[in-house]
């Protein structure tokens, strides 16, 4: 959709839109798995879409309306799951939290999870000492060549997580833009 953070010649696309620009975009392939009705009454319809990621929810209620030869939009959006979280990893919403004062703390595991639960997909790489420091103060490390991954989980030698690594155009461990 125009009002995304996509980007069109480096400008986000939410921008041109706010100048009334409107600039071709290309289509994406997405994956979806299932479209659920919930309810349906006179002039709404709920309903839960389990999707690929990449998937615009807007554009596709945008598409179901074209299709029905109606508009369409969304009045309320909220995401119940992305990847494990919400199915084998539980969340909370802010109401669930404040009205479970007394039940949970926030230093509760089953409710605030460690930053790295959110990287687990990516492989983990253990840095020793001097490397993990001289990465941090901006030297240029060789990307690991058993990673294929565009992305590391980097932790010291004992075992705390220290942020993200990605591999740069040049083979390089770039660590600036996700230092923890």
């Amino acid at each position: 959709p125009m009002y995304s953070a996509l980007k069109k010649d480096g400008v986000p696309l939410y921008k041109l839109a706010r100048e009334g620009k409107n600039v071709e975009r290309k289509p994406r392939c997405v994956n979806i798995e299932s479209i659920e009705i919930n309810n349906i009454d006179a002039h709404k319809l709920t309903m839960t879409v389990c999707c690929s990621k990449g998937t615009y929810i807007r554009t596709l209620v945008e598409d179901i309306g074209k299709e029905l030869g109606c508009y369409a939009h969304v009045a309320e959006l909220r995401r119940i799951s992305v990847g494990d979280f919400g199915k084998t990893i539980p969340m909370h919403t802010i109401e669930e939290l404040e009205s479970s004062r007394e039940k949970f703390s926030l230093s509760d595991a089953r409710v605030l999870l460690p930053i790295e639960s959110a990287f687990l997909d990516y492989p983990k790489y253990q840095m020793k000492y001097g490397l993990l420091q001289a990465l941090e103060q901006g030297a240029s490390l060789k990307y690991p060549t058993h990673i294929s991954s565009e992305y590391m989980r980097i932790y010291d030698t004992n075992g705390v997580f220290r942020g993200l690594g990605a591999r740069n155009l040049q083979g390089i461990v770039d660590f600036s833009q996700f230092c923890m």
